[in-house]
C-alpha cells in the first residue's frame, strides 16, 4: 500500500505517534502503518483534522494566488478570466500609447504575453481535474465490480 494514502489516514488519528527514525507510527504498535484500505483502529483527532484541513485550504489559496496571477486576492478564481483581464488591459494600455503618445512601448505586451500564458495554464488545470475526477468515477465502478 501507498505510504502517502496510509499517511492521509495517521496524520489524522488520535492514536499516531513520532519516531525519529521511522517517522508518522502507531501508538498501538510502535510501528508505521501496514493496513491496506482503512485501519481497523483509526480514531478521528479533531484538533489534527482540523489542522490538515486548514493547510490543505492554504496550499489551494496558493495555487488560485498562482493561477489566477495574484487576482484571487479580489475574487477571481480561475486562471482563464485573469487571463482574459490581463489580456484586455493589455490591450487598453496598447490603443491609449498609440492614441495618446503615438509610440509602442514592449512593456504594454507583458499583460497580454501573461494573460495568455495564464489562460493556457487555467484551461489545462481544468482538462487534468476532469480527467482526476473520470479516473475516480472509473475507479470507484471498478470496485463495485468486484
Amino acid at each position: 500500500m501507498d505510504r502517502n494514502y496510509q499517511l492521509s489516514f495517521c496524520k489524522q488519528c488520535s492514536k499516531q505517534s513520532f519516531d525519529l527514525n521511522k517517522g508518522i507510527i502507531c501508538s498501538l504498535t510502535n510501528e508505521q502503518a501496514t493496513f491496506e484500505s482503512t485501519c481497523p483502529h483509526f480514531e478521528v483527532d479533531p484538533i489534527a483534522k482540523k489542522r490538515m484541513e486548514g493547510e490543505q485550504k492554504r496550499i489551494r489559496n496558493a495555487e488560485l494566488a498562482e493561477e489566477s496571477m495574484g487576482m484571487s486576492a479580489i475574487g477571481i478564481n480561475s486562471g482563464v478570466t485573469a487571463g482574459i483581464i490581463a489580456i484586455a488591459l493589455g490591450i487598453v494600455l496598447l490603443f491609449v500609447e498609440i492614441i495618446f503618445f503615438q509610440v509602442i512601448i514592449l512593456y504594454t505586451f507583458i499583460p497580454i504575453v501573461l494573460g495568455i500564458i495564464a489562460i493556457f495554464k487555467g484551461l489545462s488545470r481544468k482538462s487534468k481535474e476532469k480527467r482526476n475526477k473520470r479516473n475516480k468515477h472509473a475507479t470507484l465502478d471498478s470496485d463495485l465490480g468486484d
